[in-house]
């Protein structure tokens, strides 16, 4: 079975909004009482120390912000400092959200090439975390596995601490990625029609309908017009079905799939 009649595979899959996405958790922080008392102090300093502290030491956001520190030093610096600049303008907790989101989908689009460029083996390594996020984002609700799936997370979502710690480490093992492919680049090229012929199969294997396999590869809007619960079903079709192709082709499909700069 082939979609490709009509536009190349790369254009198929790079409209389709799947991106496990940047999970800006300071959000959940704020909501335990962090942003109240962020707000009260007038120090740029105290309140970049007291971002950091929450970042780095608290378990649900430490891989996150961890592998950032250490990766990507300057985009850290820049990043703290934009979580200050949305404190001292008094911003809510939505507003935190947005910006971090922002702030992280401009650093993969700077780095959309190193994350494509990357080993096989740190793709494979964000396929698995990305497949192990959805999975237990699916326990937690349909909301909250379609968000996932097909657009990203909300401000309003609440995920529990475990999967947010689930989404930090599959953000970090995208930034190992990035940092994998900036330092031992790979030349890949886009995914073939073999590719996509056996990530269709594998889709087909695993109960999705051909209607819903086409509208998929023409993007993903069709499919977020449905329910949460079939959000949530087709999404986790599409996240499993990239474990069941061979290592490469895995490795090229989701060097466009997994690239969250939607």
């Amino acid at each position: 079975m082939s979609f490709l009649e009509e536009r190349s595979a790369t254009e198929k899959l790079g409209g389709v909004l799947l991106v496990m996405g940047i999970i800006i958790a300071i959000r959940l922080a704020w909501s335990m009482g962090l942003f109240e008392e962020l707000v009260m102090s007038n120090d740029p300093d105290a309140i970049a120390e007291r971002l950091e502290e929450e970042m780095l030491e608290e378990p649900v956001f430490a891989a996150m912000y961890g592998t950032m520190q250490a990766e990507f030093p300057e985009d850290y610096e820049r990043f703290k400092d934009t979580m200050v600049e949305v404190v001292q303008d008094r911003g809510s907790s939505t507003d935190a959200f947005n910006a971090g989101k922002r702030f992280m989908q401009l650093f993969m689009q700077r780095n959309a090439e190193q994350f494509r460029s990357a080993p096989t083996p740190a793709l494979l390594a964000a396929r698995d975390a990305s497949i192990s996020t959805i999975n237990l984002l699916a326990l937690e609700g349909d909301s909250l596995c379609a968000h996932c799936a097909m657009s990203g997370l909300n401000p309003g979502d609440r995920p529990s601490p475990q999967a947010l710690r689930e989404a930090g480490e599959a953000t970090s093992a995208v930034l190992l990625a990035v940092a994998a492919g900036r330092d031992n680049p790979v030349e890949r090229g886009d995914p073939t029609e073999a590719d996509i012929n056996a990530y269709v199969d594998a889709l087909s294997r695993l109960g999705m309908s051909d209607a819903r396999i086409d509208d998929f590869l023409q993007g993903a809007f069709a499919l977020m017009r449905e329910s949460d619960a079939v959000q949530c079903e087709e999404g986790l079709r599409v996240y499993r079905a990239l474990a069941q192709l061979p290592d490469e082709s895995a490795a090229r499909i989701s060097a466009v799939m997994l690239l969250p700069v939607q």
